[in-house]
């Protein structure tokens, strides 16, 4: 009986694959006594124990960037025990490796020799020789890849934006690079340009970009293209009422208009504080509602009464006159809001379209 365990033993078992399991896990790895359990264990009679080997090797093997033999090792575990708990986990990463077998997986060593060290992955050289090499790697996921990973340093860690989206462009314009891959280039390319402040170049690149280019961010695109146009039109409609209120109380009078809106001045407050917590109660009443947005509109409103009344005491009497400025007035209003809420909260700008 015991020299039948030893026999057992000696050809390897589920004891040797726990041993290997405990080896790896220690720190440092003790990855010598590892690989040597999980050897023994590959050749067992027992299937189960040889899969789960095979597929522990398989792992060891691709950590140590030896790709073929992992891939030997994950379809020797599927083909010895198809039904092992490792076998899916086995199919997944054989299949992963394969599809970046371009160059006969040197281009794959030596974009994991970057990724896996974060002294390299920081280092500007570094980053700059991976993609000289990544244009010499043949066509193929590696290559689109690599040039991922520069961008996204030469974006956070380099400070290198425009190198960023050199990279970017050539990603979305690779055959080999898959969907999820140039989706994720051109979400990249927009952001960025965004980022720049270069919004023209990024509603150019959103239509360049067609449908790689995901709805979400080209509804983006769009609203911020909008809400410049509103931008400017809000400032430039301010500015008009300025400038005929200035033009009225030099040719009216400072201190009438002044005394004029000293009078309303109260009567305004009331109005303005009672507009802004009514509208943001019923507001807040809503599902996802918020008393915010009217809390900020509530001191745009509050000088447009008093400049409007103001002018309204130094300007002209005339109906056509007095319909001009309280269309004026009242589109101020919206105007001063909208700056406002650019200024401090953009997101509430966004059930606007803009």
């Amino acid at each position: 009986m015991i020299f039948t365990a030893r026999i057992a033993l000696a050809e390897g078992t589920a004891l040797d694959v726990r041993e290997g399991m405990a080896a790896r896990a220690k720190t440092p790895p003790d990855r010598t006594t590892a690989r040597a359990a999980f050897e023994r264990a590959a050749s067992s009679s027992d299937a189960d124990a040889a899969a789960s080997g095979l597929f522990f090797l398989g792992e060891m093997d691709e950590e140590e960037m030896r790709f073929a033999d992992a891939v030997a090792s994950y379809e020797g575990a599927m083909a010895r025990l198809p039904s092992n708990r490792y076998a899916q986990r086995a199919a997944s990463r054989s299949s992963a490796i394969k599809s970046h077998a371009e160059g006969g997986y040197a281009p794959l060593t030596r974009l994991e020799t970057l990724r896996r060290d974060p002294r390299l992955s920081n280092d500007p050289l570094a980053i700059d020789a991976l993609v000289r090499d990544a244009d010499g790697f043949p066509p193929g996921p590696v290559r689109v890849e690599a040039r991922l990973l520069a961008a996204e340093a030469y974006r956070g860690r380099l400070g290198r934006p425009e190198q960023q989206l050199a990279l970017l462009w050539r990603v979305v314009r690779d055959p080999m690079a898959d969907v999820i891959a140039s989706r994720e280039a051109a979400v990249e390319i927009v952001e960025a340009d965004i980022a720049a402040g270069h919004l023209d170049a990024a509603s150019q690149a959103a239509a360049e970009l067609g449908p790689k280019l995901d709805a979400t961010h080209r509804g983006r695109v769009t609203r911020l293209v909008h809400r410049r146009v509103a931008h400017a039109i809000a400032l430039g409609e301010l500015g008009l009422v300025l400038l005929l209120v200035a033009v009225a109380v030099l040719r009216g009078g400072a201190a009438k208009a002044a005394r004029a809106a000293g009078r309303v001045l109260p009567a305004a407050v009331v109005f303005s504080a009672f507009a802004a917590i009514a509208g943001g109660l019923l507001a807040s009443a809503y599902e996802n509602g918020t008393a915010t947005p009217f809390l900020l509109v509530a001191p745009g409103m509050l000088a447009s009464i008093v400049v409007a009344r103001a002018w309204s005491a130094v300007g002209s009497r005339a109906l056509a006159a007095k319909v001009l400025r309280a269309a004026l007035c009242a589109s101020a209003v919206f105007a001063a809001a909208l700056l406002i809420m650019e200024r401090l909260t953009p997101q509430y700008l966004e059930g606007f379209g803009l």
